[in-house]
């Protein structure tokens, strides 16, 4: 194991390099699609306090989350419409992973999210959501299809976090 700690201090965990297939996922009356991640990452994540990793899904860069569920033998990372067209794989592809624990409270910030918050002075404000709060209002920025629907989602991201 790295030098990943629980208590905030430094994350540099090892990174766990494995080809994944990406799989859909049928529970609770839901079909999902997942990519299935070594149970020794999970493992690391738990023991530094954390259910989340970062690192690459085909060169791209991702913070997702981890999960474990009693009806799948191993613990997997959901990968929604969003961050398929992203990492341009679709159910049956094979994705090159490269992910390690990561710390629970690093939300990275898109530049052109980045750089409207830091304009319109509301970088502090962002800050102090929680960072389960501020993935949630990423998720709709990354997932948008066009360019012009992405550039909507940011200003009114933007405008909510000034408005408190």
């Amino acid at each position: 194991m790295g030098s990943g700690t629980a208590d905030g201090m430094r994350w540099e965990p090892d990174a766990h390099e494995f080809p994944s297939v990406l799989e859909p996922f049928a529970w609770g009356g839901s079909t999902y699609v997942i990519l299935r991640v070594p149970a020794g990452l999970y493992s690391e994540a738990l023991a530094l306090g954390t259910r989340r990793a970062a690192g690459t899904l085909n060169d791209q860069r991702v913070n997702v989350g981890l999960t474990r569920v009693s009806s799948l033998p191993d613990p997997y990372v959901y990968v929604g419409p969003g961050l398929r067209r992203r990492i341009e794989a679709d159910p049956g592809d094979v994705v090159d992973c490269v992910l390690a624990p990561a710390d629970p409270d690093l939300v990275e910030l898109p530049a052109d999210v980045e750089s409207a918050l830091a304009a319109a002075g509301a970088t502090d404000r962002w800050e102090l959501l929680r960072p389960a709060v501020r993935r949630q209002r990423l998720a709709a920025i990354e997932s948008a299809k066009r360019p012009i629907t992405r550039e909507r989602r940011v200003a009114a991201l933007v405008s909510e976090v000034l408005a408190g």
